[in-house]
């Protein structure tokens, strides 16, 4: 018996596959296998802009429109992973990732203020930059875990925090980790929708304009990605040169076994028995006036404004102290930095390098409620000699 055929009235978005590639040049398909994305729904739309004559006109009824630019936009939503594109992450704050770090080494050994490695293996981490480091055993490992560098030298790093044992005998030790900054740089991808093996549509000239990521209790980190594209085209057969990469693997990120500790400064906001407990955290970043540029002759988009990179937020915690209110009486301004990490310790560190906790809600809502305090984040510039080199928004990969 064969299974039964022609029994849809349409296309299921269980079938639908969006896939996708960097450009070399803005708008033109490049030669490369495409690859495939996890999302938990895109939004990828085309709309024409038309404007009518005002005619005097003594028939009865207006004059008959006409096209005057399209434009095309989209997004996807997505429940974090590891899998979720670095690249296009790294797109959307305008920086380019630096070459990921994965040092395994024996001669790697824990120390009071951070780690050492007696075969100079560690001259390409940077301070400001978040690495996990694996492999401690016995005493040291208490150790393993995620690590914010301070200072770095072929021969050692110092960290925050400081590992909370040193003692190694012959581990063989990894610290690995992948940064990106904001800053000013252009790249572009050429996306695809598959709705059948036959049926695609197509998008040259997408360009990343920001995105967010969430964590409330009782759920898991979500978050979206914003494009605008230069066309939207149909086609017939698959753009990818050769087959689609699958996308990858991985366990969607928990927000209690995957949410780590919250620092702010130099200091743990969040970690056991310290008084903020929080309830729910959200970051947004966006290219504040990113547009696509139109001209004369073509309806499509002509090229892209860049804007300037915005990151805000917001954070919920139990109302216990006047510590994070008197932060923001007095404009008090640091690091921000929380970690989303699966359950074999990937995923992402997201950091706002100059956060202010501004606007607090501290109210009684109703009866039976806790008392909340509710603040939003303004991401500023850092300082330009510090640690994150000027950057408003930093985001670390760690595997």
């Amino acid at each position: 018996m064969s299974p039964t055929s022609g029994y849809q009235a349409g296309i299921s978005t269980n079938d639908v596959i969006v896939s996708y590639a960097p450009e070399a040049a803005w708008a033109q398909k490049p030669a490369v296998a495409f690859q495939q994305i996890r999302m938990d729904s895109e939004g990828f739309t085309q709309a024409k802009g038309r404007s009518r004559p005002s005619e005097i006109n003594a028939t009865g009824q207006v004059s008959a429109a006409v096209t005057n630019k399209v434009e095309t936009k989209g997004d996807t939503k997505h429940s974090l992973s590891s899998a979720t594109p670095f690249d296009i992450i790294a797109a959307s704050i305008m920086g380019t990732p630096l070459a990921a770090t994965a040092v395994t080494a024996a001669t790697i050994a824990a120390v009071a203020d951070g780690f050492t490695d007696s075969g100079n293996g560690l001259a390409g981490l940077i301070p400001g930059a978040w690495v996990r480091v694996k492999g401690l055993t016995g005493a040291g490992v208490t150790s393993n875990g995620l690590y914010q560098v301070l200072t770095a030298a072929a021969g050692k790093i110092t960290t925050l925090p400081a590992p909370p044992a040193t003692k190694v005998a012959g581990d063989n030790v990894s610290i690995t980790g992948q940064c990106v900054r904001n800053a000013n740089v252009f790249q572009s991808f050429f996306f695809q929708k598959q709705l059948t093996s036959v049926l695609f549509l197509q998008y040259p000239g997408t360009w990343p304009t920001g995105g967010d990521i969430s964590a409330s209790q009782g759920g898991f980190f979500a978050g979206s990605l914003n494009f605008l594209a230069q066309d939207q085209l149909s086609a017939v057969a698959d753009g990818s040169t050769g087959a689609q990469l699958a996308a990858g693997a991985g366990d969607v990120i928990s927000t209690v076994n995957g949410f780590g500790k919250v620092y702010r400064g130099s200091g743990e906001m969040m970690s056991g028995a310290t008084p903020a407990t929080i309830m729910k955290l959200d970051l947004k970043w966006s290219g504040q006036s990113a547009a696509a540029q139109y001209g004369l002759g073509s309806a499509a988009a002509q090229g892209m404004r860049k804007g300037l990179l915005e990151a805000t937020g917001s954070v919920s915690l139990y109302f216990r102290t006047f510590d994070q209110y008197t932060e923001f009486i007095n404009e008090t301004k640091a690091m921000l930095s929380f970690s989303a990490c699966d359950s074999l310790g990937a995923g992402f560190v997201f950091t706002l390098a100059n956060a202010a906790l501004m606007d607090p809600k501290i109210v009684a809502g109703g009866p039976n409620q806790d008392v909340m305090a509710d603040f939003t984040l303004e991401g500023n510039p850092s300082a330009s000699a510090g640690i994150f080199g000027g950057c408003t928004l930093q985001i670390d990969k760690v595997s």
